[in-house]
């Protein structure tokens, strides 16, 4: 049961890596709601390459047990196009090359092969991806909310404005260039909080990083169609 559902974290985990792209210039000394979604829009005009390292505590309120804790890295371009190497506690891997995404369970010599547009409106989480449309997302679909800001940092509230959607988002954004720190994810039978800790903006990558090819003796499950 409990690695069933740390696979579908893993092939999940997309929708809760929140990084910002690029600075935006002086932040105000306060922001208002109105100020924030100014520069949310400015910001989806932009759009780079990126390389990160991840954490997420992940727990399940009806399964009395320790948090499990996820790491890794992703690798991305603002053309759909990312690579997650998960590295503990089970090494996996989630990668699309912009029209096919691909999870990988090394263990189990298992793969998922699934088109992009179809993987992207499966997502009951929403789209935090590393590009621009991360951006218009935040302000065409979700209800925004200051709920604390210091000299640096802001900390908000993120609601769906689809009031059918299973979950509650909060975030912890740097002022100076919109850089997610934190961002925490609630739902009836799940719990999440992804950090940041470090993040390389317009790294060089190649194209081989966003390909897969199976490994002989892979069992590939094909959603394509």
């Amino acid at each position: 049961m409990q690695s069933c559902k740390i696979k579908t974290l893993r092939i999940l985990l997309l929708c809760g890596l929140l990084p910002g792209l690029h600075a935006l210039g002086h932040a105000s000394p306060v922001w208002t709601v109105e100020l924030l979604s100014e520069k949310l829009q400015s910001k989806a005009t932009a759009a780079m390459s990126v390389q990160l390292t991840f954490t997420q505590e992940v727990s399940y309120p009806d399964i009395p047990a320790q948090p499990l804790t996820l790491s890794g890295t992703l690798w991305a371009r603002p053309t759909d196009q990312f690579r997650i190497e998960y590295g503990s506690p089970q090494g996996s891997l989630t990668l699309s090359d912009g029209k096919t995404v691909w999870s990988y369970f090394p263990e189990d010599r298992l793969a998922y092969r699934i088109s992009w547009e179809k993987w992207r409106k499966k997502q009951e989480l929403p789209r935090w991806f590393l590009n621009a449309s991360f951006y218009l997302d935040l302000t065409q679909n979700y209800t925004l909310r200051i709920d604390t800001q210091t000299e640096q940092d802001l900390w908000l509230s993120l609601t769906p404005k689809e009031t059918t959607a299973p979950f509650v988002a909060s975030a912890q954004l740097r002022k100076r260039d919109l850089q997610i720190l934190r961002v925490k994810l609630q739902m009836e039978n799940f719990q999440s909080l992804l950090q940041i800790h470090s993040i390389e903006e317009n790294p060089t990558l190649t194209d081989s990083l966003f390909r897969f090819k199976a490994p002989r003796g892979t069992t590939i499950l094909n959603l394509l169609e």
